[in-house]
């Protein structure tokens, strides 16, 4: 039985401190998407800064790279202030503008210590509403974390609308490489690469982008290690849908997915790169900056070196 409200005040469990009841909440929400959804949580354990935990997304027991960011409410206050459509949640505008402009979608949840259960609902412009000083959400209250929620959690990491995409390994990198496996993941057509340096991480999930269909043109420096350089020839020659050029002094970094989006920055593929705070990465889906980026590519092709 969910918390009411009487009289203006909750009734709140005081059997648990605040600190306790936290711990309770990741713990449950983490059980939750283990057992129902079968999908990976970790728990940010080092300075959350308003984001508890990621959520991976599997496949037919496999990992994806797809990423979703979770905040995690519990108590019996969070559920006390209730409208017809659900939770109402308010919070600082600084959380706000956190979540909005986090490079992964951020989902709240609100878990119910009594029943063992949670509600959600993603973290999106067009569902708050802007007070003075703070803001508010509604947390839909038939919008329950289980195994129906497969399809909308899904949806809220695949562009344009797509179907589940293809299965790429897993990368323990930051915040920013989320967004970009996902969108590697989702590649239907083709990928279009430059970067001066890529790892064996990323080189792997190339790979299998190309073995499922996905027609990928890999750009790289020539001056990579001879181990992963031997790697590198391997791939050319086990994926025909995997084309590798080398260009000398290659410094342009690039991603291009389906011709329809473009991620372009300061990182390499690689899972060091990514684990760099400093490390910027901006995406694109205007078409003539698409438009450009995919000639001057096309241009640095030409004239760099088959595998």
């Amino acid at each position: 039985m969910l918390p009411t409200e009487r009289d203006g005040e909750a009734e709140v469990d005081k059997r648990y401190t605040s600190g306790q009841l936290a711990r309770i909440g990741v713990l449950g929400v983490g059980q939750l998407i283990t057992e129902e959804l079968g999908w990976i949580f970790r728990e940010q354990t080092v300075e959350d800064y308003g984001i508890d935990a990621h959520i991976e997304l599997c496949l037919d027991g496999k990992l994806t790279g797809q990423l979703i960011a979770a905040q995690i409410k519990c108590g019996d206050s969070w559920f006390a202030r209730q409208n017809q459509e659900g939770y109402r949640f308010t919070d600082e505008i600084r959380h706000l503008d956190y979540w909005l402009s986090h490079s992964l979608p951020v989902i709240l949840i609100l878990y119910n210590h009594h029943t063992h259960t949670a509600v959600w609902t993603p973290v999106e412009k067009s569902r708050v509403a802007i007070h003075d000083k703070t803001w508010s959400i509604t947390v839909p209250a038939n919008q329950v974390l289980n195994r129906q929620a497969k399809d909308k959690l899904q949806a809220l990491v695949l562009p344009h609308g797509r179907s589940a995409p293809p299965q790429i390994p897993s990368l323990s990198c930051g915040q920013g490489a989320g967004r970009v496996l996902n969108l590697l993941a989702a590649a239907r057509e083709c990928l279009q690469i430059a970067t001066p340096w890529i790892d064996a991480g990323f080189l792997s999930s190339l790979k299998l982008l190309s073995q499922q269909g996905v027609e990928t043109w890999l750009l790289l420096n020539s001056m990579q290690p001879k181990e992963l350089r031997r790697e590198i020839e391997l791939a050319a020659r086990e994926s025909p849908a995997l084309q590798i050029r080398m260009r000398a002094g290659l410094h342009q970094e690039l991603i291009l997915v389906d011709g329809q989006t473009m991620v372009t920055g300061s990182a390499n593929l690689t899972e060091t790169a990514w684990r760099r705070p400093l490390e910027e990465t901006l995406e694109y889906a205007e078409p003539q900056r698409l438009g450009r980026a995919e000639r001057q590519f096309q241009k640095v092709w030409r004239d760099a070196v088959p595998m």
